[in-house]
């Protein structure tokens, strides 16, 4: 088991790394108001809250839908969204920090007016545990995602057994993409003899060659895809047991390929 943990997050840890870039603006601005809060900088701690606020709104509202909702189908494409996150959040980031500006001029000219000197309030104080909580959420649903979508890399990377049982059978269950999951870990030299042999019958044609070239396919199952409904399939079924160039090699499409099935009319 801690086989099966160490390999799945060494795989999840590039991908992760990447959607945490998501985070950076919002983390940029959050830690710097932080700082300068240590330091009893009014300016700075203003201007940076926020702008690390605002950075955190934009990221979480543009990320909420796919990182806890259902926003975003389970496609290989469905993460391109983190791309764009970080440069709608950067101009949030320096958006924020400009409103941070007028705030605190304005604050220091209410001060001003008041006869005093513009300090840390309490109220001022509590106010740095928003971006620090957007910060913590959106993390939080970044890891969750890495965790949940992380099923192509580990089809097509992973080499525990375990590990790819347990992608497959979240494919099986709906709760993966059924032609990226089989399509890769066809590909995988480590996939297991069993899952082929499942994947020897799926419904599109290049998981079957895939299967067809996997070194882990048993020949008993190559044997049984002789008769396959596509001529790719079949050539691949050639190459993999050296059978002879030509019409008399048994590698015939199935009486079957070809012929609608009847569609049952409900009453």
């Amino acid at each position: 088991m801690t086989a099966y943990w160490i390999e799945s997050a060494w795989i999840l840890l590039p991908g992760l790394l990447l959607m945490s870039v998501s985070a950076v603006p919002a983390a940029i601005g959050t830690v710097a108001a932080l700082r300068h809060l240590r330091k009893q900088s009014v300016g700075p701690y203003i201007r940076n809250l926020w702008a690390g606020t605002a950075a955190g709104f934009v990221a979480l509202g543009l990320l909420a839908g796919s990182l806890f909702g259902s926003d975003l189908s389970k496609s290989s494409t469905a993460g391109l969204i983190f791309v764009f996150v970080p440069i709608y959040a950067g101009i949030a980031l320096g958006a924020g920090y400009g409103i941070g500006v007028l705030a605190h001029r304005t604050l220091a000219r209410l001060a001003a007016a008041a006869g005093r000197e513009l300090a840390l309030s309490a109220g001022l104080r509590l106010f740095a545990c928003v971006p620090v909580a957007l910060l913590g959420v959106l993390m939080l649903g970044i890891v969750k995602y890495s965790v949940q979508h992380g099923d192509m890399a580990m089809a097509e990377r992973a080499s525990n057994p375990e590990i790819l049982q347990t992608v497959y059978a979240r494919m099986e269950r709906g709760e993966a993409d059924a032609f990226a999951i089989p399509l890769f870990l066809a590909q995988n030299p480590n996939a297991p003899a069993g899952l082929l042999a499942k994947m020897s019958k799926h419904d599109h044609h290049a998981v079957r060659i895939f299967v067809v070239n996997n070194p882990n396919t048993e020949v008993g199952v190559i044997e049984g895809m002789k008769h396959d409904c596509v001529d790719h399939v079949r050539r691949a079924v050639g190459k993999r047991l050296k059978l002879p160039p030509g019409p008399d090699n048994a590698l015939q499409p199935a009486s079957g390929c070809g012929v609608a099935r009847p569609i049952k009319m409900e009453k």
